[in-house]
């Protein structure tokens, strides 16, 4: 048709316009091309200055801008910068005037991003789509402001890149929110999902940088498979989809490395997983769906990824540095954005210092640090970046200092992690503790136990910030289980420094945090605000509190391994907004600036003084062992003292024989000898075999132990990892006079058991109501377990001690069913279970006590029971005191799960029971305990030593409904087996331990 028109047809410039736009939406270069040339044409017949020129000007400008999104060449970005610039002048600001400022800002973001910062050029962008947001909408142009609140939104996210604003991100999550309702993928309105979706993963990334919380990666990850999913087949908009989410789902390998559970029987979920599917997607990316500006991020991602991968296992991906290294010089050859860019240089100086430590070249090591230092300094120091790319020098320092062994190398990445954590602990905690905790390892792996003490004061603070702030349980754990011993090495390094408290604070900083974030909740402080002008406080918390717990409560009995995420997500946070925000209220009050922070040596102190116990504090390392030992006094022996703090002693013992890899053939030994027992019904070798772990483990642990603690004095073990799965109350040495030839642990002190001292001191602090209610279960039925022949004499015995006043209230067969029991521990002072137990190792939250119908009480149940006020749980179970071995440090089990919901005390066995002694050391318990006046601790002591010492004919006539005697009648008028003790083995009597006083 245009060529049926002779020149200067009035029509001519109408027709060439509308082939021009036809061109362009089909989108081919070629076309693009063709459009731009006619739009050139007719731009060149318009005057100059006229209105009409301006809209020319707006239209070449936008299909230089679709060239530039095709092909990545820069001059057409400034052209169609120049073009608009010169337009806007000569457009009133409405209609298509309106839409070319938009078109501007656009351009000027876009140079921004991806062709050289221009913050002044940024901030012009965001106040043209604020003013547009701001103004309303000109009929001519209905969606100009939801599409300007878009591409704000993608503004405001770069800003906040470069400047670390909190506000800019917070309204970039306002505006970003995707459309409701359902969409077609590749839609108009599936593509304004896709951009709103991708503007949400994006600010759930930063989000994750800042707090490192784990329920913020999953949400990335979830908004930018929306957003591929929307994106339909436009290669402009679903190649750059594709790449965040690989990003997205390769920042979720990094965050979650490391943390797989270690039992060999537990999964690592996704972790593995992640980092393979990014590969594939990447992959699965052809070079055509790519626009020319995004492919040379997806081929540097590509070599990072690889570099991730070879960093997973060297052995297996020993090719993977130099495939990264060609793939990312290429992709530098290649536009891409600055931050692409500056991730594609922090990456290659990896594989690069990678190939030169695999061969051991200098040159190579010095040429890798120096692309990392020129990437890093391309980073401005306000960004949320920086100092997360530092870690990444600080790394490669460390890596060079490792390989070349000169000290200058290695005092340069020492003061680069001191200024990280100097510089940057206010703005980014998430990157100040991974250089923490780095700088940690690499000075322990070197015995720089001075950098090491350093670094773990600071990191330790850090991660119990940083598991508070986690959503749920499984999000708790992914720090937890990278920290890796940090507190326990830390601990050490402050003794080897002379910092003996500071090593106890450092142990309580990181045992037990989950549990103590819970029970904290209940702290005794709020006490003394109850009559005060400051009561209401105290009403706030609570609420807070509760509403905080409701919301976990859910999420334990919600899908199990489900992301927390989406509604989940938002419920979750506000409720940790709610809490933090009247927890910040308190801290502003006299006395209590310290109120839910990390523990202090006053905290351990004050816990020792209120249990009327000492504390012993016990950790393992590679380089050997520690006890530290805080006392109920301040009474220690002078000899023995090490003064850490203003009237205040702490007592260092030194276990240089107790190494993680002690801990772990001790654990070993134990299994061992109950496998011998219970699967092979060799109880000789058994005993033989428990023999031996008790007299090393005295040797060990507990000799040192006791003669710094003192005979007859209270004792409170806080194990440190596998330690507390260890019968430490049943260490022994040889003695001819005693009964057996052996003098064990608690022939010289009671010996408790607590997961930490806050958690003590919260479970002491509760009302000691008398006892009025005694639940007791027994023999749950249907079930597929057998009876205990014990349990029924066991609840009868308890029933004679128990004063008259006291009303049982016994479940048994079908009567002792889940929601019976878990109803009736609202209303009782003390539970006791006698019942079978199962503990499942790679999913610990399953184990429970074996009810009616096969149904359990489980850990899950405990943790999500509401607070309740009980003196005392007994869970006459085997392996009722198990708990999570792929988390030690945090003590998930039944025992702390009752300890949790409201139980002062717990008792609970480390291993299978025998029926008739179990039955009769829970009688000879509750009688020291409720009528001789004993402590707990020492009633637990008192009836485990008669059980080991007391002949058959002792036990056949104190207990004669139990089945002690052997099965030929005639057998029990037998002087030898009357004089024998039966039952002098620890594998007998020392199952049972004692959480808590």
């Amino acid at each position: 048709m245009l060529r049926l028109l002779p020149p200067g047809h009035p029509e001519q410039d109408t027709a060439q316009g509308n082939l021009a736009m036809m061109l362009a939406a089909r989108g081919t270069r070629g076309d693009l091309e063709d459009a731009v040339a006619l739009w050139r044409r007719g731009l060149a017949r318009t005057r100059r200055g006229s209105h009409e020129w301006a809209l020319a000007c707006g239209q070449l400008a936008q299909g230089l801008y679709e060239m530039f999104t095709a092909e990545g060449d820069v001059s057409e970005l400034d052209e169609a910068e120049r073009l608009l610039g010169g337009a806007l002048g000569l457009l009133p600001r409405t209609g298509r005037g309106d839409v070319l400022r938009g078109n501007y800002a656009i351009v000027l973001s876009t140079r921004h991003q991806v062709v050289r910062p221009d913050p002044g050029g940024l901030d012009r962008a965001i106040g043209i789509f604020e003013d547009l947001i701001r103004r309303k909408a000109d009929p001519s142009a209905p969606e100009l402001p939801g599409w300007a609140a878009t591409h704000l939104a993608q503004a405001l996210v770069n800003r906040y890149t470069d400047r670390s604003d909190p506000a800019d991100l917070a309204r970039a999550r306002e505006l970003g929110s995707p459309p409701d309702g359902s969409t077609v993928p590749g839609s108009r309105l599936a593509a304004s999902a896709a951009i709103g979706a991708d503007i949400q993963a994006t600010v759930a990334m930063y989000e994750y940088l800042t707090d490192a919380r784990q329920a913020d990666v999953d949400q990335a990850i979830h908004d930018q498979q929306r957003a591929v999913d929307q994106s339909g087949d436009d290669p402009v908009r679903r190649g750059p989809t594709v790449i965040n989410l690989a990003t997205t789902l390769a920042m979720r390998h990094y965050a979650r490395r490391d943390a797989a559970p270690t039992h060999p029987s537990a999964g690592s979920g996704d972790i593995a997983t992640d980092l393979t599917r990014a590969l594939e997607l990447l992959r699965g990316l052809r070079t055509a769906d790519t626009p020319v500006p995004y492919r040379g991020g997806a081929m540097a991602l590509h070599g990072m990824l690889l570099m991730d991968r070879y960093m997973t296992d060297p052995g297996r991906y020993a090719a993977d540095p130099a495939m990264a290294d060609q793939l990312l010089s290429s992709a530098l050859e290649l536009p891409m954005d600055y931050r692409s860019r500056i991730g594609a240089r922090l990456r290659l100086a990896y594989s690069r210092l990678a190939i030169a430590h695999s061969t051991g070249d200098a040159n190579g090591l010095d040429a890798a640090v120096a692309l990392m230092r020129g990437a890093v300094s391309d980073i401005p120091p306000q960004s949320p970046l920086h100092a997360g790319a530092l870690g990444c020098l600080a790394d490669v320092l460390q890596t060079r200092a490792q390989t070349t062994g000169m000290p200058e190398h290695q005092r340069e990445g020492t003061e680069l992690c001191r200024e990280i954590c100097r510089n940057d602990a206010d703005s980014d905690r998430a990157a100040v503790y991974l250089a923490a905790r780095g700088w940690a390892q690499w000075a322990w792996r070197r015995g720089a136990m001075d950098e090491v003490a350093e670094a773990g004061r600071i990191a330790l603070p850090l991660l119990y910030d940083i598991a508070a702030l986690q959503l749920g349980r499984e999000g708790k754990a992914v720090p937890l289980r990278q920290a890796d011993r940090l507190s326990a090495r830390t601990a050490f390094a402050l003794v080897a420094v002379g910092q003996s408290a500071a090593a106890a604070i450092a142990l309580e900083t990181g045992r037990a945090l989950m549990l103590g974030e819970v029970m904290q909740r209940e702290h005794p402080d709020l006490l003394s605000l109850m009559d005060s002008d400051y009561h209401n406080l105290v009403s706030r918390f609570r609420r807070a509190a509760e509403r905080l717990t409701s919301v976990e409560r859910r999420l334990l009995f919600g899908p199990q391994d489900a992301p927390v995420i989406d509604g989940a997500r938002e419920s979750y946070r506000a409720r940790l907004d709610e809490m933090d925000d009247v927890v910040q209220d308190i801290r502003r009050l006299p006395g209590f600036g310290t109120f839910l922070r990390p523990p202090a040596l006053a905290d351990l102190t004050g816990t020792a003084a209120s249990c009327r116990s000492t504390l012993v504090y016990l950790a393992a390392t590679d380089r050997g062992g520690v006890a530290l030992v805080v006392p109920r006094t301040a009474a220690v022996p002078p000899a023995a003292r090490t003064r850490t703090g203003p009237g205040t002693e702490v007592t260092a013992v030194p276990l240089p024989r107790l190494t993680t890899d002690f801990e772990q053939s001790s654990v070993a030994a134990l299994r061992l000898a109950l496998e011998r027992d219970v699967e092979h019904g060799d109880r000789d070798a058994a005993e033989r075999s428990m023999d031996e772990l008790t007299g090393r483990l005295w040797k060990s642990v507990m000799e040192p132990v006791v003669q710094a603690v003192g005979s007859g004095t209270d004792m409170v073990l806080i194990p440190d990892g596998p330690l507390g799965t260890l019968p430490l109350h049943a260490a022994a040495y040889p003695d001819p006079s005693a009964p057996t030839g052996r003098r064990f642990v608690i022939d010289d002190l009671p010996v408790a058991m607590a997961p930490s001292a806050r958690t003590l001191s919260i479970a002491v602090a509760r009302t000691p109501a008398p006892v009025h209610r005694v639940l007791a279960v027994r023999d749950p039925r249907p079930s597929s377990e057998v009876l205990l022949p014990g349990a029924v004499s066991e609840i009868e015995r308890i029933r004679d001690v128990l004063p008259p006043s006291v009303r049982v209230l016994e479940l048994h067969g079908a009567a002792a069913t889940r929601q019976g029991v878990q109803q009736a521990l609202v209303d009782v002072q003390i539970c006791h279970f006698a019942c079978h137990a199962h503990a499942y190792p790679d999913r610990p939250l399953d184990g429970g006590l074996s009810l009616a119908g096969d149904a359990s009480l489980t850990v899950r149940d405990m943790f999500a029971m509401p607070s309740i006020s009980a003196r005392l749980a007994v869970l006459s179970a085997c392996d009722s005191g198990r708990f999570d071995e792929t988390l030690p440090e945090e003590v998930v089990g039944l025992a702390t799960g009752f300890f949790q919901a409201g139980f002062a005390a717990v008792l609970a066995a480390l291993w299978p029971l025998e029926d008739a002694p179990a039955a009769a050391q829970m009688a000879l318990t509750y009688r020291h305990w409720l009528s001789d006046g004993m402590s707990l601790p020492a009633a637990v002591r008192s009836a485990m030593v008669w059980i080991r010492d007391s002949t058959n004919g002792q036990k056949a006539a104190a207990f004669p409904e139990l089945d002690f005697a052997p099965g030929d009648p005639a057998a029990t008028a037998d002087a030898e087996w009357l004089s024998t003790r039966d039952h002098s083995s620890p594998l007998v009597w020392a199952a049972f331990v004692c959480l808590g006083i």
